[in-house]
């Protein structure tokens, strides 16, 4: 499903907020690869961390850091109160890395909020929702891993996931056809054989 995402961001545009958002979706299946075997936890986690660096590289893009502040306000009290459920449950040695991966993932969501409420449009609207729904999508899965097994687990966090990266290949703005040549284009008469 990622590798269709992918094909899907790679078809729409290009530019630098499109590099960095297929980066990000590069290293995200490079962080679903790695959370397949056990004992790959750590390196699939950072994986996914440097996907939403590149992602957070692309919601900069025509919108500075921090460009509202109420999204970062909001965001930090939903990771703060995540870290406070999960973090007496973490095993040991997962703390820095589980606290760094939140205070990006939240960095990332944040700043696709504040970016959709400066730029109002479609595009920065989804790649918002999306960020929104990738920081569900971990917390149901952090609280399933550390916390308490969710039932149907899979279900409650692959489908917000995908979600998430499909609406952020889609906010990739289309290319503008190129316009075709003068004469192309227009009617011949039909040939008499």
């Amino acid at each position: 499903t990622t590798v269709l995402i992918i094909l899907l961001a790679a078809r729409r545009g290009h530019g630098p907020y499109a590099r960095a958002v297929l980066a990000g979706l590069l290293l995200s299946l490079a962080g679903d690869v790695l959370l397949m075997p056990q004992g790959l936890f750590v390196w699939g986690l950072a994986a996914f961390l440097l996907a939403h660096v590149a992602y957070l590289r692309a919601f900069t893009l025509g919108a500075r850091f921090a460009v509202r502040t109420p999204p970062f306000a909001v965001v930090a009290a939903i990771a703060l109160g995540i870290l406070a459920v999960l973090w007496p449950r973490l095993p040991a040695g997962l703390g820095a890395p589980v606290l760094a991966y939140v205070a990006m993932l939240g960095a990332m969501t944040a700043q696709a909020l504040a970016r959709a409420a400066m730029l109002r449009t479609a595009a920065s609207r989804r790649a918002a929702l999306g960020g929104a729904l990738f920081l569900a999508s971990d917390a149901l899965l952090a609280i399933d891993r550390f916390h308490t097994g969710l039932p149907m687990s899979a279900l409650l966090v692959l489908v917000p996931y995908w979600t998430a990266q499909t609406l952020i290949a889609l906010s990739i703005e289309p290319a503008p056809q190129a316009a075709a040549p003068a004469g192309e284009g227009l009617s011949r008469p039909p040939s008499p054989h």
